[in-house]
C-alpha cells in the first residue's frame, strides 16, 4: 500500500509540475509572439538540416561498404591481408621487371620502387611517386582497385597520365629497405 502511495504522489507532483510549465510557458509565448516564431522557425530548420545529415551521411556510409564488398571480392586473401595490415598494395611491373608500385590504403601518392643489389644484398629504394587524381570524391577501396586495374591493364598509358614526383622532391628519397624480401621474379 505504501508503494501505491508513494506512486500517487509522484504522478501528481509529474502532472503539476507538467501543467505548471505550461501555463508558464503559454502565458510567456502570449506575451512574447515573435519568439514564438523564432523558435519555430529554428525548429525546422534544425529538422531540415538533421534529416539533410542522416540522407547525405547515410549513403556515404553505404557507398564506403560497398567499395570495401568489391574490393574484398576483387583482392586474392593474400593481397587483402597485405593492405589490412601494411596499408598498401603491393603490384609487381609488368614493363620493368625490377620495379614495383604500392597502392597506399588511404589517399596517398602511388609509390614506385625498384630493387638493386648492393654487396650481394637485394634491396630496394623508392624510385618515384605517382600522382593521379579523381575528378570525382570516391571511396578510398574504389581508388584502390582503379590503381590495381589500370596498371595492370595499360601499366603505359597509367605511367604517362600520372604526374611523376621523382628525386630529391620526394621527401626522404632514397628509402633503402635492408632485409626485405623482395620479389624477383
Amino acid at each position: 500500500m505504501d508503494h501505491l502511495a508513494s506512486m500517487w504522489r509522484s504522478l501528481s507532483s509529474l502532472y503539476y509540475e507538467g501543467v505548471t510549465f505550461f501555463l508558464t510557458t503559454r502565458d510567456w509565448l502570449n506575451e512574447h509572439p515573435q519568439q514564438l516564431f523564432q523558435l519555430i522557425t529554428a525548429f525546422i530548420l534544425l529538422l531540415g538540416f538533421f534529416l539533410w545529415w542522416k540522407k547525405t551521411h547515410r549513403f556515404q556510409l553505404t557507398a564506403n561498404q560497398r567499395a570495401e564488398q568489391l574490393l574484398k571480392q576483387s583482392l586474392t586473401p593474400l593481397q587483402y591481408q597485405q593492405i589490412q595490415i601494411q596499408g598498401f598494395l603491393e603490384l609487381p611491373s609488368a614493363i620493368t621487371p625490377s620495379q614495383f608500385y604500392r597502392i597506399p590504403r588511404y589517399r596517398g601518392r602511388v609509390k614506385v620502387y625498384e630493387n638493386y643489389n648492393e654487396n650481394g644484398q637485394t634491396l630496394c629504394r623508392l624510385k618515384a611517386e605517382l600522382c593521379i587524381i579523381p575528378r570525382e570524391d570516391v571511396p578510398d577501396a574504389d581508388l584502390i582497385l582503379a590503381h590495381k586495374w589500370m596498371i595492370e591493364g595499360d601499366e603505359r598509358s597509367y605511367t604517362t597520365i600520372a604526374n611523376w614526383i621523382i628525386g630529391q622532391q620526394s621527401p626522404g628519397w632514397p628509402v633503402y629497405t635492408p632485409g626485405r624480401a623482395i620479389r624477383t621474379d
